[in-house]
């Protein structure tokens, strides 16, 4: 999450983040997946975050 909102403006679609930006920083997910991860609450992050 700190990587997304350090990139993340206006004008920057989260496909491109997730595409050029995350594999960057070693982080591979799929668009799916990220929407998931979006709608959730921070405390709910340790769940399933554990899973990468």
């Amino acid at each position: 999450m700190q990587v997304y909102a350090s990139v993340k403006e206006e004008d920057v679609p989260d496909t491109r983040i997730l595409r050029h930006v995350f594999p960057k920083h070693g982080i591979f997910i799929s668009y799916r997946q990220w929407m998931n991860l979006k709608g959730l609450k921070p405390s709910e992050y340790k769940g399933q975050l554990s899973l990468f």
